[in-house]
């Protein structure tokens, strides 16, 4: 074969990986290389409506069910099988490309990268997952980037390219709601990446403390979640979740938490300023930018 990965934060450090004769399609959003979007490639006639994807399943699963619609009316022509194997075999190389995936695809890469000393400088990269408020070591030169922190990066890395493939099949499908292309998210493809990654942190993310009966829906980062059409805030549960009943009381409770939490939206939105004119006052309401 004539493919070589592309050089990535890892290679520095691990060089170039002959890749082993055994590659999985595990790890890949292929996941099933008999199945093509949601088609039996050896009989397109039995069609599997499944989400390979992770952060938002319900949101992939009606993509392609929208998809599939197109498929059954014959608005999309049903590629042969010989196009449908190809097509998979091309994404789960590209795939390959991702340090993360190749992981979990490659026993050789697996073994490299366990077996190495990672050492990559905190500015080789710009995520979120990076905790930049110490970025100099004890000697005082830039320190390196924790092993998690190399993890959570690529991780990360490979995950939007999920969000891509998405936003791929919603094209295709002619779907109601547009997160991007395959090339780039746009605005709403970048908010729902960033509400994923979100919810994951999260989760992983639990105080020690409080692991006895917090949950990630016990977030108290809860406002920073809106709805993609109406721009509504989620509010934080007004007491533990695990002791929330939905008796009427708290559902009354965060009803009035919504109501708090649309008001100082509003006040955070619009001030007003005092104009005067001669010796009236006229208040001038602005919108802030």
């Amino acid at each position: 074969s004539d493919w070589k990965m592309t050089d990535n934060i890892l290679t520095s450090s691990l060089g170039e990986v002959e890749f082993s004769s055994n590659v999985r399609w595990y790890g890949t959003y292929v996941s099933y290389p008999q199945v093509y979007n949601c088609l039996l490639i050896n009989n397109p006639n039995m069609i599997f409506l499944r989400h390979n994807h992770n952060d938002y399943p319900i949101l992939g699963v009606d993509a392609y069910a929208h998809l599939v619609v197109r498929y059954l009316i014959g608005e999309i022509p049903i590629p042969t099988s010989e196009e449908m194997t190809s097509a998979n075999q091309k994404q789960a190389l590209y795939e390959m490309q991702f340090p993360y995936a190749r992981y979990y695809m490659d026993s050789n890469y697996r073994h490299a990268w366990d077996n190495t000393t990672l050492v990559i400088p905190v500015s080789a990269v710009d995520s979120d997952c990076i905790d930049h408020d110490n970025d100099t070591a004890e000697n005082g030169e830039e320190r390196a980037l924790k092993s998690s922190e190399i993890w959570e990066t690529l991780k990360g890395e490979y995950e939007k390219y999920d969000f891509r493939i998405i936003a791929h099949i919603m094209q295709q499908a002619n779907y109601p709601l547009s997160i991007g292309t395959y090339e780039a998210l746009n605005e709403t493809g970048e908010t729902l990446y960033d509400y994923g990654y979100q919810t994951y942190y999260d989760r992983a993310h639990v105080n020690p403390d409080d692991s006895s009966w917090r949950t990630f829906r016990d977030t108290q980062k809860a406002h920073k979640y809106r709805s993609l059409y109406t721009g509504t805030p989620a509010v934080c549960l007004p007491k533990r979740w695990i002791d929330i009943n939905e008796g009427k009381e708290d559902v009354l409770e965060l009803i009035r938490l919504r109501q708090q939490q649309q008001q100082q939206d509003k006040n955070d939105e619009t001030t007003t300023t005092t104009k005067f004119v001669g010796q009236q006052q006229q208040p001038i309401a602005t919108t802030s930018q």
